[in-house]
């Protein structure tokens, strides 16, 4: 198989599983308005697929984990460099 395809899929995005029928032996799974389609003809393939998305999900949250909170140390730290400016003596010329 060769395919060469960029798509961004986000939370509005409609994912559905179809069969064609139900003795088909074929799932294809659907994404959004555009019906941008895979279809799976064997359970290996299919369990692949699921392997590599757990695997894709688990590495973009720790990444979006650790984004937020070092988003939240430097909000911190931007707080403690505030507070420590506004605790310093201001001199004012006579």
């Amino acid at each position: 198989m060769v395919l060469f395809a960029n798509a961004g899929v986000d939370a509005e995005v409609t994912i559905a599983l179809h069969s064609r029928a139900p003795d088909d032996e074929a799932v294809v799974i659907l994404f959004g308005n555009e019906q941008v389609t895979l279809e799976f003809y064997d359970v290996a393939s299919l369990e692949r697929l699921r392997d590599i998305a757990a695997e894709g999900a688990r590495r973009l949250r720790a990444v979006i984990e650790a984004n937020v909170r070092a988003g939240a140390a430097e909000e911190a730290a931007a707080d403690g460099a505030v507070v420590a400016a506004a605790d310093r003596p201001v001199e004012l010329d006579a």
